[in-house]
């Protein structure tokens, strides 16, 4: 299974990343929505890991390209991380099409 991790902070991907090959995951990482993007197009992948504010183009704006796309990557699950976990702002990226919004320690 491929998972595309997108976050500015390379400690942030770094953690994330270490815990999934532990898991036999495949992973590729992205410090910004636009080579998220990119990646994900490219490598079809079965999740999208996304922090919300990422720079370029941030995780709300790459959750609208994913989902708006007219191929198969508008279905791929798509997790939200971030430190604004608002529950209104939650609610409004469940709405959008992200499958899970995780808070970030």
């Amino acid at each position: 299974m491929k998972v595309v991790v997108i976050d500015e902070d390379v400690k942030h991907r770094k953690v994330i990343q270490e815990t999934l090959l532990k898991d036999g995951f495949e992973v590729v990482e992205a410090e910004n929505g636009i080579l998220g993007l990119d990646i994900i197009q490219r490598e079809n992948p079965d999740l999208i890991i996304c922090d919300a504010r990422t720079p370029i183009m941030n995780g709300d704006e790459l959750l609208d390209a994913v989902r708006n796309s007219n191929n198969d990557i508008s279905i791929i699950p798509f997790i939200f991380i971030s430190g604004d976990t608002k529950k209104q702002r939650v609610i409004d990226r469940l709405k959008k099409g992200a499958d899970h919004c995780f808070e970030k320690p």
